[in-house]
């Protein structure tokens, strides 16, 4: 599901408006067959997922892009320190490790 272009600025945790530059961005890695069944369709849009017990949005880079390139399957835009730690600590707790960038 593609979501509005104002909603590309919003933290995927607390959904306030993302204003800092440089904002944090978590980056994740995935494991093929889900990205395979799940995001192949996604590249380069901003779809809904579950994280732990919560829908955030993130986005799905396309695959020649260069967050792509350096391994960031999907990217988490956070606002804060506070809601970078809470999507960092859900991955980890889904078994995911974390990739954190500034952009």
């Amino acid at each position: 599901m593609m979501k509005d272009e104002d909603e590309l600025f919003t933290c995927c945790w607390c959904g306030d408006a993302v204003n800092n530059i440089p904002f944090d961005v978590v980056c994740c890695e995935i494991p093929e067959q889900l990205k395979e069944q799940f995001l192949k369709e996604e590249e380069g849009r901003i779809v809904n997922i579950m994280l732990g017990t919560k829908v955030v949005p993130v986005g799905v880079p396309g695959k020649d892009s260069g967050i792509a390139q350096e391994g960031a399957d999907i990217t988490f835009m956070c606002c804060s320190d506070e809601c970078r730690r809470a999507v960092e600590e859900r991955l980890e707790e889904a078994g995911f490790q974390a990739l954190r960038n500034n952009f």
